[in-house]
């Protein structure tokens, strides 16, 4: 074969691996194929109290990206912040356009504090507010503002967590 040839079915080769890359992230309508999820549930001593459906944020880069430039949250679904070993949390709403409350948790999985975290919006990121948690947090959910208040979650609430995929 002749090095245009080569040169061109290299080309080609290159092209579908990065196509055939892009497809398995992103779906047809723009946005990012779903992380794996866990259900969420808080409950006081007699029963549940909230159950949440949550996709997992368990890499820095998911972690990182969070809930960023999403625009709705419905009330039954969240985000839970996975930690490999308990550690002292601090989260911001950098480029996060739905106000949040964010639910530090600990390695018992009870409630530590609760953050209502407001929208920021063009906000510098050193002049974003700061987030922290009450002690070493093990998972972080992040749900809509005013869910926690309106359910009775505050700290000593009790979470079980199961992973779905």
């Amino acid at each position: 074969m002749e090095k245009k040839t080569i040169g061109a079915i290299t080309l080609i080769i290159v092209f579908l691996v990065v196509f055939a890359m892009w497809v398995r992230v992103v779906t047809s309508d723009g946005t990012q194929n779903p992380l794996p999820q866990a259900k969420v549930e808080f409950k006081n001593s007699t029963s549940s109290i909230l159950n949440i459906t949550c996709e997992i944020a368990s890499t820095p880069s998911q972690q990182e990206r969070g809930l960023m430039n999403r625009t709705d949250l419905p009330d039954d679904r969240g985000m839970l912040f996975v930690f490999a070993a308990p550690e002292k949390a601090t989260f911001w709403m950098k480029n996060t356009l739905i106000p949040l409350d964010i639910i530090f948790i600990n390695d018992s999985k009870v409630v530590l504090n609760i953050a209502e975290a407001k929208i920021e919006t063009g906000v510098p990121d050193s002049m974003l507010t700061r987030y922290y948690s009450d002690g070493l947090t093990k998972w972080v959910v992040e749900i809509n503002e005013g869910l926690s208040s309106k359910y009775g979650i505050s700290a000593g609430t009790q979470v079980s967590i199961e992973y779905l995929t």
